[in-house]
C-alpha cells in the first residue's frame, strides 16, 4: 500500500512539473510575441497629435518669454545710458550727442539704438531703442527721456504699447509718452 501511494506521488508530481512547464512556456512565447510586435499605425498619430497640441500651447508662451529677455537688454542699455547722460551733464553743463561719449558699450544684437536727440534749451536728451524683430519675438520699442530743470534730473522710460509700435519719451518730464506707450520709469 506504501508503494502505491509513493507512485502516484511521484507520477503526480511529474504531471504537475510537466503542466507548469507548459504553463511558462506560453506566458515567454506571449510576452516575446508583444515585445516583437512593436507600435500600430493608430498609436503613432495619437502620439504625434498629442505632442502638435503640447506645442502648441507651449510655442506662444517661449516666444513672449524670448522677447521679454530682449526687451531686458533694451532697459538695462537705457537705463545706463540715462545715469551716464546724468554724469556727464554734471561735468559738462550739457548732455552728450553719441554714445561713445558716455563710455557705455552699445549691445546690438536684438536692438538699433538711435543717437541721442539732444536739445539745449530746455537742456534734455532722448534716446530710442528699436527692436529688429519685434513682429517674430513680440519685443516692443523703448525711448528714454532725460531732463535737467533747477539743479534736479528726471528719467522718463516709455514702452511701445503692442510690438512693433514706435513710441517716444515726452518733451517734458511731466508730459505723456507718444502713441499710447507706457511710462515704465
Amino acid at each position: 500500500m506504501f508503494c502505491r501511494y509513493s507512485i502516484f506521488i511521484v507520477s503526480q508530481s511529474k504531471v504537475m512539473h510537466a503542466l507548469l512547464k507548459l504553463a511558462l512556456r506560453k506566458e515567454i512565447d506571449a510576452h516575446q510575441s508583444l515585445a516583437c510586435r512593436g507600435f500600430t499605425l493608430i498609436e503613432l498619430i495619437v502620439v504625434i497629435i498629442i505632442l502638435g497640441v503640447l506645442s502648441s500651447i507651449a510655442l506662444p508662451t517661449l516666444v513672449r518669454h524670448v522677447g521679454k529677455a530682449k526687451e531686458a537688454e533694451a532697459t538695462q542699455f537705457l537705463s545706463s545710458v540715462g545715469f551716464a547722460q546724468q554724469g556727464y551733464f554734471f561735468e559738462a553743463r550739457q548732455f552728450a550727442t553719441d554714445y561713445a561719449t558716455l563710455g557705455v558699450a552699445m549691445p546690438s544684437k536684438y536692438y538699433d539704438f538711435l543717437p541721442p536727440n539732444t536739445s539745449i534749451s530746455p537742456p534734455r536728451t532722448k534716446s530710442t531703442a528699436l527692436s529688429r524683430d519685434s513682429g517674430l519675438t513680440g519685443a516692443r520699442h523703448y525711448s528714454l527721456g532725460v531732463y535737467y530743470n533747477m539743479d534736479t534730473y528726471s528719467i522718463v522710460l516709455c514702452q511701445g504699447s503692442v510690438p512693433g509700435a514706435l513710441t517716444e519719451a515726452p518733451d517734458d518730464p511731466s508730459g505723456s509718452c507718444s502713441n499710447g506707450g507706457t511710462n515704465v520709469f
